[in-house]
Protein backbone atom coordinates (compact mmCIF):
# COMPACT_ATOMS: atom_id res chain seq x y z
CA UNK A 1 0.00 0.00 0.00
CA UNK A 2 0.97 3.64 -0.69
CA UNK A 3 -0.31 5.71 2.09
CA UNK A 4 0.39 3.43 4.66
CA UNK A 5 0.34 6.60 7.19
CA UNK A 6 -3.30 7.82 6.69
CA UNK A 7 -5.93 5.51 8.51
CA UNK A 8 -8.99 5.03 6.10
CA UNK A 9 -11.28 7.72 7.97
CA UNK A 10 -8.31 10.21 7.64
CA UNK A 11 -7.83 9.45 4.01
CA UNK A 12 -11.60 9.17 3.35
CA UNK A 13 -12.38 13.11 4.82
CA UNK A 14 -8.97 13.95 3.14
CA UNK A 15 -11.02 13.15 -0.39
CA UNK A 16 -14.41 14.22 0.24
CA UNK A 17 -12.80 17.43 1.23
CA UNK A 18 -11.06 17.55 -2.17
CA UNK A 19 -13.82 16.40 -3.75
CA UNK A 20 -16.55 19.71 -2.45
CA UNK A 21 -13.54 21.67 -2.96
CA UNK A 22 -13.60 20.70 -6.47
CA UNK A 23 -17.20 20.64 -6.90
CA UNK A 24 -17.26 24.52 -5.32
CA UNK A 25 -14.48 26.03 -7.89
CA UNK A 26 -16.10 24.39 -10.95
CA UNK A 27 -20.09 25.10 -9.63
CA UNK A 28 -20.99 21.23 -9.14
CA UNK A 29 -22.96 19.55 -6.32
CA UNK A 30 -22.89 15.77 -5.25
CA UNK A 31 -25.39 13.75 -6.62
CA UNK A 32 -28.54 13.35 -4.06
CA UNK A 33 -27.83 9.75 -3.43
CA UNK A 34 -25.62 10.40 0.01
CA UNK A 35 -25.54 6.87 0.75
CA UNK A 36 -23.98 6.38 -2.90
CA UNK A 37 -21.75 8.61 -2.89
CA UNK A 38 -20.31 7.78 0.35
CA UNK A 39 -19.85 4.42 -1.38
CA UNK A 40 -18.13 5.86 -4.35
CA UNK A 41 -15.77 8.18 -2.53
CA UNK A 42 -14.49 5.45 -0.12
CA UNK A 43 -13.73 3.04 -3.36
CA UNK A 44 -11.74 6.03 -5.04
CA UNK A 45 -9.78 6.27 -1.01
CA UNK A 46 -8.80 2.94 -1.91
CA UNK A 47 -7.93 2.81 -5.26
CA UNK A 48 -5.87 6.37 -3.59
CA UNK A 49 -4.43 3.55 -1.17
CA UNK A 50 -3.69 1.11 -3.33
CA UNK A 51 -2.69 2.43 -6.75
CA UNK A 52 -1.15 6.25 -5.60
CA UNK A 53 -3.83 7.78 -7.32
CA UNK A 54 -7.68 8.48 -7.21
CA UNK A 55 -9.37 6.35 -9.28
CA UNK A 56 -13.37 6.08 -9.81
CA UNK A 57 -14.60 2.91 -9.25
CA UNK A 58 -17.55 3.04 -11.36
CA UNK A 59 -16.13 1.99 -14.29
CA UNK A 60 -12.83 0.30 -13.15
CA UNK A 61 -10.99 -2.15 -16.18
CA UNK A 62 -7.94 -4.25 -15.00
CA UNK A 63 -5.69 -2.57 -15.37
CA UNK A 64 -7.18 0.29 -14.55
CA UNK A 65 -8.34 3.08 -17.12
CA UNK A 66 -5.98 5.91 -15.56
CA UNK A 67 -8.57 8.34 -17.88
CA UNK A 68 -11.65 7.49 -15.81
CA UNK A 69 -12.73 10.73 -13.97
CA UNK A 70 -15.47 10.30 -10.72
CA UNK A 71 -19.01 10.59 -12.19
CA UNK A 72 -19.88 11.85 -8.94
CA UNK A 73 -20.23 15.29 -9.07
CA UNK A 74 -23.23 17.01 -11.03
CA UNK A 75 -24.14 20.46 -12.33
CA UNK A 76 -27.33 21.56 -10.99
CA UNK A 77 -28.73 21.77 -14.03
CA UNK A 78 -28.18 17.36 -14.18
CA UNK A 79 -30.33 17.22 -11.07
CA UNK A 80 -33.48 19.00 -12.72
CA UNK A 81 -33.30 15.19 -14.46
CA UNK A 82 -34.00 13.38 -10.90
Amino acid sequence: MIMNSINNEEAYEKNLRRLKNIGEKKGYVFNPNQDWVTQVIRLMTNNLKEFGKYFCPCKQHYPIDTNVWPPIIRTPASLALF
